[in-house]
Formats: C-alpha cells, sequence, structure tokens
C-alpha cells in the first residue's frame, strides 16, 4: 500500500504506477524535487 503525507491511502492504476517507475529510473522525480519547472510540466504531462 502506498500512502500519503497525511496517511491517506493512494490509489492507482497499473498503467499509473507504471509511468511513475518509469519516471523515477528516468530521473524525472529528482529534477521536481529540486526545483526544475521544466520536470513539473514533464510529470504532469506524462500524468495526464
Amino acid at each position: 500500500m502506498i500512502t500519503d503525507d497525511f496517511g491517506q491511502r493512494i490509489q492507482m492504476s497499473v498503467e499509473q504506477l507504471a509511468d511513475l517507475v518509469a519516471d523515477v529510473r528516468r530521473g524525472v522525480l529528482d529534477d521536481v524535487v529540486g526545483g526544475g519547472a521544466g520536470a513539473a510540466a514533464r510529470v504532469a504531462t506524462a500524468s495526464a
């Protein structure tokens, strides 16, 4: 089970999870956490 910072359960499809894992492997989330503005747009687009 995946939970957010407030303990709420996060639900997603297998496809959404696969996209998230792919983003993590490519380092996209590192850019988002690091404050890269372009990366935030890429994550939003990829998950749409």
